[in-house]
């Protein structure tokens, strides 16, 4: 599973993707998530499918397509904004009220035939009270008939579940006069202090849990709600007010799911591995489009290899895979050679690796050379940065003396770079002298030529070309410009074919990818840049 959660899918058992939220917990042992599930008969069961594994799955936890209202306040809410209420988008939350006399603000939401439809919610929300004189209350109200007129303990139709700072209580109230009796209550004085607070409320067919910061506060059974049901409207509100006395109320991340008595019950079966890879055929060429045989190739995701095989005589191998993007290594001698990325989204995709260089030479023993170039810009700086002194014209005894110590900066930093630049093309390479190289063994697979070249003299020389002819005709031919992969124990670089050199008893290995005509011979010639020669016949 992903850390984050996101390669979980949910899936009814004929096929149908449901959604969800992470709630909270990821990859813990208090994990919440919540699932969207159609319906579940009364004393039944349905089964469902969690999967997860995919490297590739985009991230599908959704509160808002999941729970019946979801807000967590990134972008204005979806319900009708009353009264004082206002969405506070620097901020991220609704203000209810500032912290103004007689302010009431409601944040509504409309339901056809709730009642009917829901017997039932859970309501999460955090809300914070601060900045005042201490009044008056937030709530949250279920089944009210309509917004206006409404307050904490005034409730039109339904029941409000109130956090009221001026009566230091949290309660579950049906009362329809201001401060009037709640059904149940609990008395705490720190609802307005400023500090986020998190408000749980489980109702059912008049039983209410309010819980606050996490402990259970208030629970409570309404006897009377076989009768008082019948005044049950369509509404679900948040609501907070000031009266004579001020607090500024604001409220975030509301999140309200159906819910019924006693809930329902979970049983987690034995996991499976589901067999949701498809296969892609991947060939791999060099930069010329000779079709590389017998290189190893990964797909990868995160890094991490997911399935790698051998390419065959046509350059190709097929690999288990998931749908996404995805990176494609080419690796030689265990060394990764090259790699892409890639995007793969069907069975049987056919995918071609095209990698950055004609050949390969492997050996622990093959040297590159360098060249090393001189940089005058330091010394050209020296020369703008004595410019401006040429604007020096204080006293004429100075401005002589600086006239002369600038025709001094002046010719060097002119005559040293071009001395620079014109010794870099003048000055000696490194000496190479004829020795010599022998072809000991080499081998022969339907595209590929492994040589073997030693260097069995007592002098260094440099690779210039390699040839391969059949007859007299050249068939293949790399220069001293040709781009060569260079693969040793220390690891992968490139350079020109020009930059190998072979010491007195080097031995490197040149793999070239190539299709040979069975049965029939060829010549393989390399020349060195102090034209030593190796020269052998290999067959197809």
């Amino acid at each position: 599973m992903q850390a984050d959660g996101r390669d979980i899918r949910f899936v009814s058992a004929d096929g149908t993707e449901l959604p969800y939220w992470i709630e909270s917990g990821i990859n813990t042992a208090s994990t919440s998530i919540w699932v969207k599930i159609p319906s579940i008969p009364a004393h039944g069961s349905v089964t469902i499918y969690m999967y997860y594994g995919n490297p590739t799955a985009a991230p599908q936890s959704s509160g808002r397509d999941t729970m019946l209202i979801y807000e967590d306040m990134n972008a204005a809410p979806s319900g009708s904004l009353k009264g004082s209420a206002y969405y506070d988008e620097d901020h991220g939350y609704v203000v209810l009220t500032q912290a103004i006399r007689d302010r009431r603000g409601y944040l509504c939401y409309y339901y056809e035939n709730l009642p009917e439809k829901y017997k039932g919610f859970m309501i999460k929300f955090r809300f914070k009270t601060w900045g005042g004189s201490g009044a008056d209350a937030i709530w949250a109200a279920i089944y009210d008939r309509g917004w206006s007129g409404t307050l904490e303990d005034v409730v039109y139709g339904g029941y409000h579940f109130t956090f009221d700072e001026y009566q230091n209580r949290i309660a579950f109230t049906r009362s329809t006069v201001s401060n009037g009796p709640p059904l149940a209550s609990y008395s705490v004085t720190n609802i307005d202090n400023g500090e986020w607070h998190n408000a749980t409320i489980i109702y059912y067919e008049g039983h209410a849990m309010i819980y606050y910061d996490g402990a259970l506060v208030v629970d409570h059974t309404d006897s009377s709600y076989p009768t008082y049901s019948s005044n049950f409207g369509n509404y679900i509100i948040f609501g907070g007010r000031t009266g004579g006395s001020t607090n500024w109320h604001v409220i975030d991340e509301i999140a309200v799911a159906a819910y019924v008595y006693p809930e329902p019950s979970v049983t987690i079966g034995a996991e499976e591995v589901y067999a949701a890879n498809i296969t892609v055929h991947i060939t791999v060429k060099n930069s010329d489009g000779n079709t590389f045989q017998n290189v190893k190739v990964q797909i990868c995701y995160a890094g991490s290899p997911y399935s790698e095989g051998i390419t065959d005589e046509n350059g190709k191998v097929s690999l288990e895979c998931v749908p996404g993007i995805a990176t494609v290594r080419v690796l030689i001698n265990e060394k990764v050679v090259y790699e892409e990325e890639i995007t793969i989204t069907y069975d049987n995709q056919e995918i071609e690796v095209a990698t950055n260089f004609s050949i390969v030479i492997a050996s622990p023993s093959s040297e590159i050379t360098s060249v090393k170039v001189s940089n005058p810009v330091p010394i050209l700086s020296v020369f703008f940065a004595a410019i401006p002194l040429l604007a020096f014209r204080r006293r004429r005894a100075i401005q002589t003396w600086v006239a002369i110590v600038l025709a001094i900066i002046i010719t060097i930093a002119i005559a040293v770079p071009i001395y620079l630049w014109v010794s870099s093309f003048t000055a000696p390479s490194e000496a190479f002298r004829p020795t010599k190289f022998t072809i000991p063994d080499w081998s022969v697979n339907t595209t590929r030529v492994d040589l073997t070249l030693k260097n069995l003299g007592e002098y260094t020389d440099a690779l210039h070309t390699i040839y391969l002819k059949l007859g007299s005709e050249t068939v293949l031919r790399y220069d001293e410009d040709t781009i060569v992969c260079v693969v040793t124990t220390d690891g992968v670089t490139y350079t020109h074919l020009g930059n190998i050199k072979l010491k007195p008893g080097a031995v490197i290995t040149i793999i070239i990818p190539y299709s040979l005509q069975k049965g029939i011979t060829y010549t393989v010639k390399i020349v060195g840049k102090a034209n030593t020669i190796a020269e052998t016949e290999i067959i197809g």
